[in-house]
């Protein structure tokens, strides 16, 4: 019984010993990957937005960065109700994609919904910031 005690611990301290080089090994893979990423992060989030409006007047819905490219991608629904698309460069802030994408206008939103329901759609409105329309019908 003590020699299957000590196996079991001597065993157990091993794993032990060789996940915590694993483990000491990978952080510093980790840090040295994360170290390298923000070197080349030089435009703040706020700064992109900025860059991103300054092409068109609008509203910001959302901004992501994509650690892979360093990049920010910010969503903006104009004033005409155009969805632009703009990608920044987070280490050099000049914008390195532009898309546009023409958002449904009220008429070809009633004329879907007259198609999908019955009734009489009494209002149509739209929420810049969730670009959703809301429709109330009797």
């Amino acid at each position: 019984m003590i020699k299957w005690a000590k196996v079991l611990s001597t065993s157990a301290l091993g794993t032990a010993i060789a996940f915590s080089s694993i483990t000491t090994s990978h952080a510093a893979e980790m840090k040295t990957a994360k170290a390298e990423t923000t070197e080349h992060v030089s435009i703040s989030q706020a700064q992109a937005k900025g860059i991103a409006l300054q092409d068109c007047d609008g509203t910001v819905t959302s901004t992501e960065f994509k650690q892979e490219s360093s990049v920010y991608v910010i969503t903006i629904v104009t004033n005409n109700l155009e969805q632009r698309i703009v990608e920044v460069s987070a280490s050099t802030g000049k914008v390195v994609k532009k898309q546009e994408v023409k958002l449904w206008t009220q008429p070809q939103v009633k004329e879907s919904i007259s198609k999908q329901y019955k009734g009489v759609i009494q209002s149509i409105t739209f929420n810049k910031d969730t670009r959703e329309y809301t429709y109330m019908a009797k």
